[in-house]
């Protein structure tokens, strides 16, 4: 997957979990609802939100990809794999 298509997904993905929260919201107002099971979910979707701001960031600074133990490139399977991923498979092993 390209950078560029990886950040409209991502951009977009963001956009869908404010959406979600913003509904989550809502539903702590109504007296049907679990508060315990939506704050669950309210809390992973916050989780979830700042993983892919995150990611977005690198995107647009340049350092998408990059290992932050070495600051070199992140093994392209690895990033398929799991676009959130930070460190290269070299410094996995070495730490």
């Amino acid at each position: 997957m390209l950078y560029q298509e990886l950040y409209q997904l991502m951009k977009y993905k963001r956009d869908e979990l404010h959406s979600r929260l913003s509904s989550i919201q809502q539903d702590f107002s109504s007296e049907s609802s679990t508060d315990d099971v939506l704050f669950s979910i309210a809390h992973q979707t916050k989780v979830e939100l700042s993983e892919i701001k995150s990611l977005i960031n690198d995107i647009e600074q340049g350092c998408f990809g990059l290992c932050q133990n070495c600051g070199e490139v992140i093994e392209l399977e690895s990033l398929n794999h799991n676009p959130f991923e930070k460190i290269c498979n070299r410094c996995k092993t070495d730490s």
